[in-house]
């Protein structure tokens, strides 16, 4: 499992902590399917992008949850979106 810690600010707000946990379970199929591991770039763009989307798709900062917990479809999306 990869736990990256993020401060999420609305401007006004202090910021708030928002993890994004890449499980192990969900790089490992990735692995399976691309028939390689992921570089820690790789798992670090992907956490950041994850966090980004998830921002996106809330109607405010604050209903972010305090963790974004990706799916084999979203790291795939990712490192296809990202070329790898």
């Amino acid at each position: 499992m990869h736990d990256y810690t993020f401060e999420v600010t609305t401007g006004h707000e202090a910021p708030a902590r928002v993890s994004v946990i890449l499980r192990s379970s969900v790089l490992e199929e990735w692995v399976h399917q691309h028939g390689r591991e992921l570089t820690a770039s790789e798992r670090y763009a992907i956490a950041k992008i994850s966090l980004k989307r998830q921002l996106d798709e809330s109607e405010t900062p604050e209903s972010v949850s305090t963790a974004v917990e990706p799916r084999v479809a979203d790291v795939d999306s990712i490192a296809s979106f990202l070329g790898f």
